[in-house]
């Protein structure tokens, strides 16, 4: 099938269920192996085809492998021509029945064998042998490849020639993270490529997100081991925003805020307590827009522009709508609904406690019981409230 490319067969799982285990769809056009990034055909045994574009595809990967062949039986092969290196493989039911890898470094008669391999690896092995020797060229390079062809009854120049299909994936969720196994590898390999050329996202969107939010006050503010982050005061409220990034280009932002009058109570009424001084209101653009803590995945160029247009749209609407306390503390609310507050730190629980007393949030008797678990802290969540009602007024 050609050097620098990868295929497999499929056999006991219908083409149907193992295309849509691969998040695959056949379009139906007919297309020659090796012009689309995927092609299929069923072969004469009923057994179905894929062809790959490219060696060492993710969807022969071992971890891919295993998980495909769960009720199935799988013969897989891939070829790499810049280092002269092929492998194929049987697994079955997530068992791998026999390998055979080719390395030219190893040597020229390198073959390593694992597993019960087909008898008639002996005989091809001989005839590569005899062909280096005569000829010179890497002969076994091409042994896994036709010993796989024979274990899956697709011999070189078969006739007729199987009719093969482009295939389609599955269209994905914009920034989402991919449920099918060989597109999460995948994705992973090219967020580590993309990291590499451009090691430092933030820094590539911290100017886009500061021309987004200047126009409503933003301006950049110093904060120990926190980067690009931008701030504004509107009365006693401060909001912060920054972009936020985890692994292999997963990447969100966080809008942060903080009441001057909340603080001032819960310092008078907790003194001695330490408080590292983050905001105690901080929410997650993806919990805003509906995404919950999924992250926006970036693993391109192409990604990257577009979570930053996100961000300039995005970004904006929501400093504007939770620029007041009794807007803040709603969404607040809303998005620590399925987050165990007495997880959190106490004086922070204090702050959440002080802003919904303020603001006249008719869930405050709950969001007590949610804060403090015991009755020694339902009782110092009620001196807050105490002292509140004799310090201020709620918010009108």
């Amino acid at each position: 099938m050609g050097t620098s490319a990868s295929w497999l067969s499929i056999s006991t799982k219908p083409k149907d269920a193992a295309l849509a285990e691969l998040d695959l769809l056949d379009s139906g056009a007919p297309v020659q192996p090796g012009q689309s990034d995927f092609a299929g055909a069923t072969l004469p045994d009923g057994s179905y085809l894929l062809v790959l574009r490219g060696a060492m595809h993710p969807i022969v990967s071992p971890s891919s492998l295993e998980a495909l062949s769960a009720g199935a039986t799988l013969i897989a092969c891939t070829e790499q021509d810049n280092t002269n290196a092929a492998m194929a493989c049987q697994v079955r039911n997530g068992k791998r029945v026999w390998e055979v890898v080719h390395i030219l470094d190893e040597g020229p008669d390198h073959l390593d064998v694992k597993g019960r391999a087909p008898k008639a690896l002996a005989g091809l092995l001989e005839a590569a042998r005899q062909a280096r020797a005569q000829h010179g060229h890497d002969a076994v390079m091409g042994v896994p490849d036709a010993l796989a062809r024979k274990a899956a009854g697709y011999p070189a120049g078969a006739a007729p020639a199987p009719a093969f299909t482009r295939l389609e994936p599955v269209p994905g969720e914009p920034f989402g993270s991919p449920t099918c196994l060989w597109r999460r590898i995948l994705q992973t390999e090219q967020a580590e490529r993309f990291e590499q050329e451009q090691p430092d996202l933030l820094a590539a969107l911290a100017p886009r997100v500061a021309r987004a939010l200047a126009p409503l006050g933003f301006a950049p503010v110093q904060r120990p081991g926190v980067r690009h982050q931008l701030a504004r005061t509107v009365g006693e409220l401060t909001q912060f925003v920054r972009p936020v990034a985890g692994a292999h280009g997963r990447l969100n932002a966080l809008l942060e805020a903080r009441h001057a009058l909340a603080d001032r109570i819960v310092d008078e009424y907790t003194p001695t307590m330490n408080w590292p001084g983050d905001p105690p209101y901080a929410l997650l653009l993806s919990r805003l827009e509906g995404r919950g803590d999924r992250p926006y995945a970036v693993h391109n160029a192409a990604d990257l522009d577009a979570f930053g247009a996100l961000l300039e749209a995005r970004l904006p609407h929501w400093a504007a709508q939770l620029a007041d306390l009794r807007a803040l503390d709603r969404a607040s609310q809303k998005s620590y609904a399925d987050q165990p507050l007495v997880n959190m730190l106490l004086k922070r629980r204090y702050h959440l406690l002080a802003g919904a007393w303020l603001t006249g949030n008719p869930d405050l008797p709950a969001l007590v019981e949610a804060c403090a678990p015991s009755e020694e802290r339902r009782a110092q969540c009620e001196g807050l409230l105490a002292l509140l009602r004799e310090k201020c007024q709620p918010l009108p």
